[in-house]
């Protein structure tokens, strides 16, 4: 997974590889895509989600950490 889907503004700041990337960095990232609720990187943060860990979830696993369905679909969103 890496980012792919639509973003709301790019940002240089982020390393070009998502396995460099802080949980910080992640919650930018999900604050950038396209018809995606702020909630969601404040839930990506709060379960110390980085770089490598945002590579290893899936639908599922969104939905473990409480996301609704249209926003576990970020896993779409962060394939290349």
């Amino acid at each position: 997974m890496a980012h792919k889907g639509k973003m709301k503004n790019q940002d240089e700041d982020l390393p070009p590889d998502i396995k460099d990337w802080s949980k910080h960095q992640v919650r930018e990232w999900a604050l950038k895509l396209d018809d995606v609720d702020d909630g969601v990187a404040e839930i990506l943060l709060q379960q110390d989600i980085n770089g490598p860990s945002l590579l290893l979830l899936d639908t599922e696993d969104f939905k473990k950490i409480g996301l609704t369905f249209g926003p576990a679909k970020l896993d779409h969103s962060c394939q290349r």
